[in-house]
C-alpha cells in the first residue's frame, strides 16, 4: 500500500514538472494550451508505472526474503 502511495506521488511530481516544463519553455505545439491537459496525464502516467514497475520487484524480492527466512 506504501509503494502505491509512492507511486501516485512520483505521478504527481512528473506531472509537476512537465506543467512547469510547459509554463516556461511556453513550446511552439502548446501556444494555445490545447496540448496541457493532455502532456500531464501522459507524464503522470509514465511516472506512475514506472514507479509500479520497479516496486513489483522490491514487492517479490521482500516476499522471497519472508518465505526463505520462516523456512
Amino acid at each position: 500500500m506504501t509503494m502505491t502511495w509512492g507511486a501516485y506521488v512520483t505521478g504527481l511530481l512528473c506531472s509537476l514538472f512537465a506543467y512547469l516544463y510547459l509554463r516556461f519553455t511556453d513550446p511552439a505545439y502548446n501556444a494555445d494550451g490545447n496540448y496541457t491537459a493532455p502532456v500531464l496525464l501522459f507524464s503522470f502516467f509514465i511516472g506512475l508505472t514506472s514507479t509500479i514497475t520497479i516496486t513489483s520487484a522490491v514487492e517479490a524480492g521482500v516476499s522471497t526474503m519472508c518465505v526463505t527466512l520462516s523456512v
